[in-house]
């Protein structure tokens, strides 16, 4: 194990999407509650290849509307469900755009809940320690998620890269947050699912330690950055804070 400072941990930064809140159960949900309503329309098989379409566009080929888009990012998504409905065949009669979306979106953001167990060790942590988000993500999408799921009121300090200039993994968006909240990097530790954004960030700044939420599923590649922790909950963080407390430079 890598020989951490002497100093103790003092501040503690956190990814949101699937560290705070279940963001890929959120998008499952939300892609249920689209196929309900498309089977008012379609038979079974079309409304599912329709949820399908729009999910695979929203959440993996293009989430984010080009720098040609002169509108914000519900406009562009409204616009992804219009290109997924047009390019269904004949004359049935189609929900609006509009519609899908806002059953699509209302879904997610239902899920979107930060649990009681996680909050109370939010705000446990936060006599503690200096806590902030930071989250990659266009600002008027993230800014709703979170104000959906509380965390506003749980953090004072949340560190957006639609607001900045680079988001994660560039140290600059850590060393922000870092500055926000008043702690050397060197005395602050990152928790989050993502090895290419979260770790491999954590390692750019130069920050105390970095603990990787491993999803079920997820592995990691010989090509990924290593974490200095590996745990399956954000729940599991106490524990890391105190070993790494206990530590000494050797």
């Amino acid at each position: 194990m890598a020989a951490y400072s002497s100093k103790r941990v003092q501040g503690i930064l956190f990814d949101f999407d699937n560290t705070l809140v279940p963001t890929v159960e959120a998008d499952l949900y939300a892609f249920h509650k689209a196929k309900e309503k498309l089977l008012e329309f379609f038979d079974a098989k079309d409304a599912e290849n329709i949820a399908l379409k729009y999910q695979t566009l929203v959440t993996k080929t293009n989430p984010w509307a080009p720098d040609s888009f002169k509108f914000d990012q519900h406009a562009w998504r409204v616009k992804l469900w219009e290109n997924v409905l047009n390019s269904e065949s004949g004359d049935s009669e189609k929900p609006s755009a509009v519609e899908m979306y806002e059953v699509w979106r209302s879904a997610r953001l239902e899920k979107m809940v930060i649990e009681n167990e996680i909050s109370s060790l939010i705000q446990e942590l936060a006599r503690d320690y200096k806590i902030a988000i930071v989250t990659n993500s266009d600002s008027v999408i993230q800014q709703e998620k979170i104000k959906a799921s509380g965390a506003d009121r749980l953090f004072k300090t949340i560190v957006i890269s639609g607001d900045h200039p680079h988001p994660k993994p560039h140290p600059e968006i850590f060393n922000t947050a870092c500055s926000l909240i008043s702690v050397d990097p060197q005395n602050c530790v990152m928790i989050g699912d993502s090895l290419a954004h979260d770790i491999q960030g954590s390692k750019n700044a130069g920050l105390m330690a970095s603990v990787w939420i491993k999803l079920k599923g997820c592995n990691r590649s010989e090509e990924d950055p290593g974490p200095d922790f590996t745990v399956d909950s954000v729940l599991d963080l106490p524990r890391i804070l105190d070993e790494l407390n206990s530590l000494t430079v050797n």
